[in-house]
């Protein structure tokens, strides 16, 4: 195994590993596993905790904390300072590399509206972001048996009705929040309404579904308590959102409310499901792609907010946060790149039978793409001059990508575009292009 195969070895164990360990599962010698991790830790990938015998390697700090036994850990309770000491604006929890780099992933196309874009992208995001959101709890489903539950409401056999509710809730807030986003804030309401969608028949008391909670709440397996006394739980939530609505930055924004949501423990239960959603909402307002949490790593989020809770560490979190929102978005890229805009759908839709007439005509007749198009644009009685050039362009594609499975089309055969190719002048879109 070469030395990219032990830093993956690492980064996906779930715990810190010995050198003994890489050199069973690498399949190396133990001098070969001892330079490659030497190599590591001087490039700073990893980092190495212990010493002699106890000498450990893993991914970053928020490992090496979580390695340590919890009894052993110091019991921390809620930090009002991480609020009162975050200035909007000035307070960071991404680096500049990690900010451009979420940028350069997260720009939608400015050609279309963030309706057109929500369009195109809602199936993938009800369906992914209600599956991931939901495998980080726990949930039994897998995303195929998630799309038979979403497309043909068959529950997965022998899943809890937990589980299966569990998802149709993510479903439901997800559809409200891109049903709603013009209108939602980061405010005390919304946040209460997305906590109600996430949370209905999973709470044992209805009244706490949508409602900051009145008692104290454990978190399993972490030496940090979250705050009980209600009337500050309220005062500390009101100041949660309030500096939120101050922060510019989008992704800052994201951040801030996913870690601090989930912190904080507003709710009696399904507070990181919540704050996962809610995290969106920042993205979605400043047309950015949304965050679907597809391929994040359940060891590495764990561990990331495990680590902000007990110490306020939050680079791990920032990390995992910056490395799947590139995956999500991209997913997404892949859909609007090949779903088409609303313009050119009704297009088509109007002039659907004067399309297939004019790349006939292209095809089995004398004159050039260019002529051809033009008269059958006059013909078609073309009044909105933005209309006559998107149809033009549209029949110009349509003729330029003419192959064997879509003649049908047309109703034109393989020896008819083969002599029109042997003939044709090269549309304008041809000639720009160089070929190699």
């Amino acid at each position: 195994m070469d030395i990219e195969g032990i830093f993956r070895l690492i980064r996906d164990a779930e715990h810190p590993l010995s050198r003994q360990d890489v050199v069973a599962a690498a399949g190396v010698s133990d001098m070969t596993a001892y330079r490659r991790l030497e190599d590591l830790v001087k490039s700073g990938r990893i980092q190495r905790i212990g010493a002699g015998r106890a000498t450990a390697y893993c991914l970053d700090a928020a490992d090496a904390w979580c390695a340590i036994p919890l009894e052993k850990r110091k019991q921390t309770g809620y930090d009002f300072m991480r609020l009162a000491s975050y200035t909007p604006g000035v307070s960071r929890h991404f680096s500049e590399e990690q900010r451009k780099v979420l940028g350069d992933c997260g720009e939608i196309p400015r050609s279309r509206t963030l309706r057109e874009y929500i369009d195109s992208i809602k199936h993938k995001m009800l369906l992914e972001t209600s599956w991931a959101s939901s495998a980080l709890e726990g949930n039994t489903y897998s995303l195929l048996d998630t799309v038979a539950l979403f497309e043909n409401g068959q529950a997965k056999e022998g899943a809890s009705q937990a589980d299966t509710l569990m998802l149709l809730n993510h479903k439901h807030a997800i559809d409200y929040i891109l049903e709603n986003i013009d209108q939602i804030e980061i405010s005390r309401r919304d946040v209460l309404n997305i906590h109600a969608l996430l949370s209905r028949g999973l709470l044992k008391n209805p009244e706490d579904e949508g409602c900051c909670r009145r008692h104290g709440v454990k978190i399993g397996q972490s030496s940090y308590t979250p705050l009980d006394v209600q009337s500050m739980l309220n005062e500390e939530f009101d100041r949660l959102l309030d500096i939120a609505r101050q922060i510019e930055d989008p992704f800052e924004q994201s951040f801030f409310l996913l870690v601090n949501i989930s912190y904080l423990q507003p709710f009696a239960d399904v507070n990181k499901r919540t704050s996962r959603l809610v995290s969106n909402i920042p993205l979605l307002k400043a047309n950015l792609a949304p965050m679907s949490f597809y391929q994040i790593s359940r060891h590495g989020y764990e561990k990331g907010i495990l680590h902000f809770y007990e110490t306020g560490d939050s680079r791990r979190l920032a990390k995992e946060y910056t490395a799947t929102y590139c995956v999500s978005a991209e997913r997404f890229r892949e859909l609007w790149q090949n779903h088409p805009d609303q313009a050119q759908l009704a297009m088509v839709a109007k002039f659907r039978r004067e399309i297939v007439s004019m790349v006939r005509e292209i095809v089995l007749g004398g004159s050039s793409s260019e002529e051809m198009i033009a008269s059958a644009a006059v013909k078609a009685r073309l009044t909105d001059e933005a209309e006559g050039a998107r149809l033009r362009e549209y029949v110009s594609r349509a003729v330029d990508s003419l192959h064997e499975g879509n003649l049908v089309i047309y109703g034109i055969t393989p020896q008819q575009l083969t002599e029109f190719r042997a003939t044709e002048a090269p549309s304008p879109a041809k000639r720009a292009t160089p070929r190699g």
